[in-house]
Formats: structure tokens, sequence, C-alpha cells
């Protein structure tokens, strides 16, 4: 009898610490997750891109020097309230946002909430997405009429989720990465906008436009014609509105796409200002 429970104890000890090794090469795992590579990144020139996914799901972003995300003012919120909420000091939320001494939270206005890095590092998880050379191209040549980030609204600042690019009317609009197109219709505040899903990380949108020339569900390739440059929506003059997103999370685009301006983006843009008989 004594064997037998002496053969249990041994076979329980053993299951026991096969489970325990499992549990902590989940936790390795857990701890910084690196997105596996879609292509074989070889002889290619990749740089990764980093970015954080915190505990409660929402995708810590660089935004000037500082890693974090953004926050709509609610009502009854003060400075001294969302910095004690986040974990952090009011000089440094002050110093991320660029506010002065005496400022008036706004409602329904947007504020950027700084994570330190050495607290995303141990408590987030590490997202590296691969961005190859040329990966993106410019959709349209253009003048960038509004940057990424916080920017004046009327009497509010709000969170402008991609970059403006401005051309002429009826200017061509090409996808900036191949992909799937999950919407093409009106929608509230974009008017007429493409949404092309690229993978399951990346997206990218085309707001603002005056014609749109693909359908839900159409494949297109890198530099396939998706629309004309309109001005549908909350706009108030002719221009692109293009965002790149990140696990649904708005990022600068400018990290993503390339220094030049590619050379059908120029022509199509050359195109339309001859056809209109403006001056370059």
């Amino acid at each position: 009898m004594k064997r037998i429970y002496y053969y249990i104890f041994i076979i329980i000890f053993f299951i026991s610490g096969c489970t325990l090794n499992n549990i902590k090469r989940v936790n390795v795992i857990k701890n910084i997750t690196s997105i596996p590579p879609l292509i074989s990144y070889k002889k290619q020139n990749v740089k990764f891109r980093e970015l954080y996914k915190l505990r409660n799901g929402i995708i810590a972003v660089q935004y000037k020097k500082y890693y974090g995300y953004w926050y709509r003012v609610r009502r009854g919120d003060s400075l001294y309230r969302i910095a004690r909420r986040s974990g952090i000091s009011i000089s440094l939320l002050r110093r991320a946002n660029s506010l002065p001494r005496r400022y008036r939270l706004k409602y329904k206005s947007y504020l950027f909430i700084p994570i330190p890095l050495k607290v995303l590092r141990r408590r987030a998880e590490l997202i590296q997405v691969p961005v190859i050379n040329k990966e993106f191209i410019w959709p349209v040549a253009g003048r960038i009429t509004s940057p990424f980030g916080l920017r004046r609204w009327g009497w509010r600042k709000k969170f402008h989720k991609g970059i403006d690019i401005g051309a002429p009317g009826g200017t061509k609009v090409m996808a900036s990465k191949s992909g799937i197109v999950i919407v093409a219709r009106r929608e509230h505040g974009y008017g007429k906008i493409v949404i092309i899903k690229h993978n399951d990380i990346l997206q990218t949108r085309y707001a603002h436009l005056q014609k749109i020339l693909v359908h839900k569900g159409e494949r297109v390739k890198q530099g396939e014609i998706i629309g004309l440059v309109g001005k549908t929506g909350r706009a108030t003059g002719y221009h692109l509105h293009f965002e790149i997103r990140v696990l649904n999370t708005p990022v600068n685009p400018i990290n993503y796409l390339p220094q030049e301006v590619n050379q059908l983006a120029r022509i199509y843009y050359n195109e339309r200002i001859k056809s209109l008989g403006l001056r370059q």
C-alpha cells in the first residue's frame, strides 16, 4: 500500500513540475510580445517601430519625445486629477502638452498622457511593427497643411489623427500600400472615406474625397487610384486627410512614409495643376 502512495506522489510531483515550467514560459512570452514577421525580411531595409500595449488594451504611441496615449477631457476633470489618476506629475503633463501655467481645461478637448519609459518596459507589452523601405508611398503629392497631433479647433484643442495633404480638387489619390478595401462610403466628419486593411496590424484611411473609385471588398495594389481629392465632410478646403493605424490606434504617418514623394504622385499632381490652368 505504501508503494502505491509513493508512486502516486512521484507522478503528481512530476506533473506539477511540468505545469510550472509551462507557466513560466507563458509569462516570459506575455511580458514582451513581438508580432511575428508577415513576410521574409531577408536582404530588405527593415526598421521596427516600437509601440507598447497597456494592460487595459490601450496602445501607447510616441508623440514628440514621449510615449503615452490620448485622453479626451470629461466633465469634472482637472490637471491635478488627471495627473494623479495617471500616476504622473502635473509638470510632466504640462510639458508633454506645452500648456501654460494658468491653463483651464476645456470640455471634450484632448490631452496627451505621457508614461515614463521605465514604467512601460516593466508593465506593458512591447509590439514591434516592421516597416520596410518603401513599404508605404505618399498617396498624393502636396504640402502638409495640418500635421499629426494636437491642433486648435475653435475654442478647444483637438487630436488630429492623421495628416492633411493640400492638393487641387480632383487630384488622383493612390493606395499607399496594397490591401483590401473594408470601407468605401460617406462618414460623419470624414466625408467620403476609403479604409484599406493591409494585414492584422495595419490599415490606412483616406478622407474628404470628392469621389470614391473603389468598392468594399476590392483588393487594391500599391499605387492604384482609389479616389479623387475633395473637401467633403468637415473640411474648409481641398485636401486629403491621411491616417495610418496600428491595431486601430492612430500613429504619425510621417514616421512610416518615405522622405521623398514618389514620382507617380508628382505626375498626378502636375497633371491636375495643368488641367486647371494653375501655376505650379
